[in-house]
């Protein structure tokens, strides 16, 4: 696990990736964030799904998500290497 982590919020993350950064990598997402009940969480799916994320994955490594709720999460091909999901709430996600 990354020594040194970056927090980020919630609504932080989604934009993120909404904006088409990939390398997420050493962040710590603020504790049990439910991204299921974000109001972006719908437009975050389709875009997700409209992208070449076997080309260009979104890169979690060394990331912290703990307690994270997220269930149906479309995000396949992810480089999630050393990511602590402790907590984190997935069921039926796409990862």
């Amino acid at each position: 696990m990354t020594s040194q982590l970056k927090y980020i919020s919630g609504d932080d993350f989604v934009r993120k990736i909404l904006s088409g950064e990939r390398d997420l990598s050493g962040i710590k997402l603020e504790y049990e964030f439910n991204l299921s009940k974000h109001r972006e969480f719908e437009t975050l799916q389709r875009y997700l799904k409209g992208q070449d994320l076997r080309s260009s994955p979104i890169i979690l490594s060394g990331s912290e998500l703990r307690g994270m709720i997220a269930p149906g999460l479309h995000l396949p091909f992810t480089v999630g290497k050393e990511v602590w999901l402790s907590h984190a709430a997935l069921d039926g996600s796409d990862l």
